[in-house]
């Protein structure tokens, strides 16, 4: 009996790990990621686009026509995430978080300001 017992909790631990796992093909909810808006100025820097903020938060941005506001001050909209950069060997399993920069994939870009200069 006592082992039909164990025999019993164990399919039931199998099933209920089962059915916790992922659907193949389906990405997991990034932990992450986070839907914001953000105010500042717009650089170019070894081919990236850098915003960084009056607080000086800085963001690498990630959408089209991004040349078109370098020096400018804008209006960011987009799903901030953290980017994810290989280990030195260059293997998908030593990819690091870097919690340095995050990037911010635009949904919306809009000039606040021509330049980025501040009035006096």
């Amino acid at each position: 009996m006592r082992k039909v017992s164990l025999l019993w909790s164990f399919l039931i631990c199998s099933a209920l790990w089962l059915s916790a796992q992922q659907a193949p093909g389906s990405s997991p909810p990034s932990a992450t990621a986070a839907s914001i808006t953000a105010i500042g100025c717009v650089i170019s820097l070894n081919g990236d686009y850098i915003l960084t903020t009056d607080a000086g938060k800085t963001f690498r941005l990630e959408g089209e026509n991004l040349q078109a506001y370098s020096g400018q001050k804008v209006r960011a909209l987009g799903i901030m995430s953290y980017s994810k950069k290989p280990g030195t060997n260059g293997k998908a399993e030593n990819m690091v978080i870097r919690a340095d920069q995050p990037t911010l994939t635009l949904t919306k870009i809009e000039q606040v300001s021509p330049t980025c200069n501040p009035k006096h």
